[in-house]
């Protein structure tokens, strides 16, 4: 009996013993961290910079960061980086590594901590695929420069500005992303600064709204743009903005009061070698310096009725290119204008200029005639070096008005080898 209530007694605190176990394995880490929330699932602290400040305020995040199991599980939200403007506003500057990586499809935010977006000015880096910009972004300096996993990027209707300076430095927000090819641009956009789209060689199209006011040097240069219409409210268009692009086509709207100036629109579609079709702007007051500079696949432009000068080199190395009515408004031509036109074989200039100036149309081995006005009183060195085909010159005065324009002896005899016809009126080309 004694036995078998040993037997019992056993079996009974072995049965307490398992139970207990069993309970330690179910409460296990329930220790400490069961009395308040693991690290991930804290709110993450989001201070601004403050008022007046223009310190960085992070980790200043659009929303929170997600929960995980283990402490060490990367939250999967952006955590922003932003400087406050003290009145509301803040200038996105990047992210924290904290977060997560840009990367995929991003839209920026429009709200950080309470503050709204109207600058950015940073790199997004080289993971992002798609960019949507809003519209509460006034200006956008850096943001995926470099990025050639771009794809495409879309701008909203409220961003004026892309690109810009600082002291020393020039923002390119998207230079040298060679795979972005869709931009949308919105109607809001004033300026597109210097090198904004350099170096983009998928970019094959881009819309340019009314109401832009500058594009910038270089800022499409070495761009797969094939074809471009620059819209009319544009007044300043500066130097090699177009330059050795793929361009087939151009259509300036623009001309009256701003890339017309002396510096405005130098080198502008130069080297632009599959150019063929270009129109100007009746409102074109002047075609600046190399403006169509070995443009090699240009046969033909019609000069707008308003034109008054024709800077220096802007043909230059045009070989394809076969005639040319210099219209009857335009006073002066630079030097080297035609310089290196092989192809060229007729020219008509009707407007009241006083000089063909230095290299004007030097080694243009295939002109054959040339119309020149009453008015021109010199003809500078050089102006017909290696014109070896010349034949005609059409004057529409007399012979001895022909011999009281000083002619160079340097490198015009061509010019002087010709058949002179006074009297004449212009060919017809």
């Amino acid at each position: 009996m004694a036995n078998e209530l040993n037997r019992r007694e056993f079996l009974k605190m072995a049965g307490a013993a398992a139970v207990a176990v069993s309970v330690s394995g179910m409460l296990a880490g329930c220790g400490d961290e069961a009395a308040s929330p693991s690290n991930s699932e804290k709110p993450s602290s989001s201070g601004s910079a403050s008022s007046g400040s223009g310190a960085s305020s992070k980790p200043g995040s659009s929303s929170s960061s997600s929960s995980g199991a283990s402490s060490e599980t990367k939250p999967a939200k952006i955590i922003w980086i932003i400087s406050a403007n003290g009145d509301g506003t803040a200038t996105l500057e990047g992210y924290d590594s904290a977060g997560a990586t840009p990367s995929g499809e991003v839209t920026l935010p429009t709200k950080v901590s309470g503050n709204v977006i109207t600058k950015v000015d940073f790199n997004l880096g080289n993971k992002v695929t798609k960019l949507i910009i809003p519209g509460t972004v006034k200006k956008v300096y850096e943001i995926a420069r470099d990025n050639l996993n771009l794809r495409e990027v879309i701008i909203q209707e409220g961003v004026e500005q892309l690109g810009g300076y600082n002291i020393a430095y020039a923002y390119r927000p998207f230079a040298g992303c060679k795979n972005l090819n869709r931009v949308q641009l919105p109607r809001s956009l004033k300026m597109i600064e210097e090198g904004c789209f350099n170096n983009c060689s998928s970019l094959k199209t881009i819309s340019l709204s009314e109401g832009l006011t500058k594009i910038g040097s270089g800022a499409f240069e070495n761009s797969g743009l094939t074809s471009v219409v620059i819209p009319s409210t544009v007044t300043e268009l500066s130097q090699d903005a177009f330059a050795k692009t793929s361009l087939k086509e151009a259509t300036l709207k623009c001309g009256k009061d701003g890339w017309g100036s002396s510096w405005g629109g130098n080198g502008l579609f130069e080297g632009c070698d599959k150019l063929e079709k270009v129109t100007l702007s009746d409102q074109t007051a002047k075609i600046s310096y190399g403006m169509f500079r070995n443009c090699t696949a240009l046969k033909s432009i019609t000069l707008p009725k308003g034109l008054k000068s024709i800077g220096d080199d802007v043909f230059k190395g045009c070989t394809n290119l076969m005639q040319i009515v210099i219209p009857e408004s335009v006073t002066e031509i630079g030097w080297d204008v035609f310089n290196g036109c092989t192809a060229l074989q007729k020219v008509n200039i009707l407007g009241p200029v006083t000089k063909i100036d230095v290299r004007t149309f030097k080694n243009c081995s295939a002109l054959q005639a040339i119309f020149i006005p009453m008015t021109v009183n010199e003809i500078a060195g050089g102006a017909f070096e290696g014109c070896s085909n010349l034949q005609d010159v059409y004057y529409p005065l007399s012979e001895s008005a022909w011999t009281n324009i000083r002619i160079s002896g340097d490198g015009n005899a061509f010019l002087t080898a010709a058949n002179l016809h006074t009297n004449a009126l212009p060919m017809a080309l």
